[in-house]
C-alpha cells in the first residue's frame, strides 16, 4: 500500500496525464488531487508509485482517475434554504418565459439533479423544463441514469434535509429500496439530456437561464476558479441565475463585474443585463 506521494511524483503524474490523455490537472488543488491519486493507486493494488506512473498511459487507469476526481461529497437537498428560495422566489418569475434551459456542469452524483427535478415536479413544471447535465465520468453519468444508487445511511441525511425544505411530501415518495440500495424514480430525469463534457477544455455553446454548480470550485486553485467562472458566466443569458456553494465566491474572479449577488449567504448570482 502506498502511504504518501511526494511533490515531484505528483508533478510527474500531472505531466504524464496531460501528455498521454490531453487532460491538465495542474490547476486542481494539489491536496485533493494527491488524495484521489492515492486512492486510485491503492484500489488497484500498486505498492510503488513509480510502477503506477509507468502505467498512466492506460485508458482504464485514466478512467478510474477521472471517476475519482469528480467530486460527489454532497447529499439530497443540501442547504435546504436554497431550494426553498429557488422554488418560491426565482422559479415563478423564470417560468413566465417558456424558452429557457438549465445546466448542471460537472455532475458526479444524482443528488443535485434529483433534488432539482423533485422541486420542479412538486410545483408542476417538470415536463416544461429542458435540463442539460454534463460530466467527465461516463460511469457516474450511467449511475445517475439508473436512479442514482444510494446507500441507506446517505439517504437518511437527504430525508432530514427534505423535511427542512418541505413538509408537504416524503422524500421516500420518489425512490425505492432494492438490494439494500436506494434508486430514485428515473421518470424524474427522463427529459434530462446527459453529455460527457470536459468543462476545463471544452466549451458548451448555449445560453442558460439557470446554472447550478455548487461546492466544486473550492477544489481548484485561483487560476482554475477564474477560468471556470468565466466559462459558466459566459454561458448564462443576461438576467440568468448562477447557484454556487455557500463557501464559494465570485468576488475574487474576473467575472465579478458581470454579475450581481442576490444572496450573499447562499451565493446566488444574477448575470447583469448590459
Amino acid at each position: 500500500m502506498i502511504q504518501e506521494i511526494g511533490i515531484i511524483d505528483i508533478k510527474k503524474i500531472i505531466s504524464t496525464l496531460k501528455e498521454c490523455h490531453d487532460f491538465d490537472f495542474s490547476d486542481y488543488s494539489l491536496t485533493t488531487f494527491k488524495r484521489r491519486i492515492l486512492k486510485v493507486a491503492n484500489q488497484m493494488n500498486y505498492t510503488n508509485i513509480g510502477d503506477f506512473i509507468a502505467k498512466l498511459d492506460n485508458s482504464i487507469i485514466f478512467t478510474k482517475i477521472t471517476d475519482n476526481i469528480a467530486i460527489d461529497t454532497t447529499e439530497m437537498f443540501r442547504d435546504p434554504p436554497i431550494w426553498r428560495e429557488m422554488r418560491d422566489k426565482y422559479l415563478p418569475d423564470i417560468y413566465k418565459n417558456r424558452d429557457f434551459k438549465i445546466w448542471f456542469p460537472e455532475i458526479s452524483s444524482g443528488d443535485e439533479i434529483f433534488s432539482f427535478t423533485i422541486v420542479l415536479k412538486e410545483v408542476g413544471i417538470l415536463d416544461k423544463t429542458r435540463i442539460i447535465a454534463t460530466g467527465l465520468s461516463e460511469r457516474k453519468i450511467d449511475l445517475i441514469k439508473q436512479g442514482g444508487v444510494y446507500d441507506i445511511k446517505k439517504i437518511e441525511i437527504g430525508e432530514a434535509n427534505y423535511k427542512r425544505y418541505s413538509d408537504q411530501f416524503q422524500l421516500s415518495d420518489y425512490y425505492k429500496l432494492q438490494n439494500n440500495k436506494i434508486y430514485f424514480n428515473t421518470d424524474l430525469i427522463k427529459s434530462v439530456e446527459f453529455q460527457k463534457h470536459n468543462l476545463i477544455n471544452e466549451d458548451l455553446s448555449s445560453s442558460f437561464r439557470i446554472i447550478i454548480y455548487r461546492n466544486k470550485m473550492i477544489y481548484f486553485n485561483q487560476s482554475l476558479q477564474d477560468k471556470i467562472a468565466t466559462k459558466i458566466v459566459n454561458s448564462l443569458m443576461p438576467g440568468g441565475l448562477l447557484f454556487i456553494g455557500s463557501k464559494e465566491t465570485l468576488e475574487t474572479t474576473s467575472v465579478v463585474k458581470k454579475v450581481s449577488c442576490l444572496n450573499k449567504e447562499e451565493k446566488i448570482y444574477k448575470k447583469r443585463i448590459i
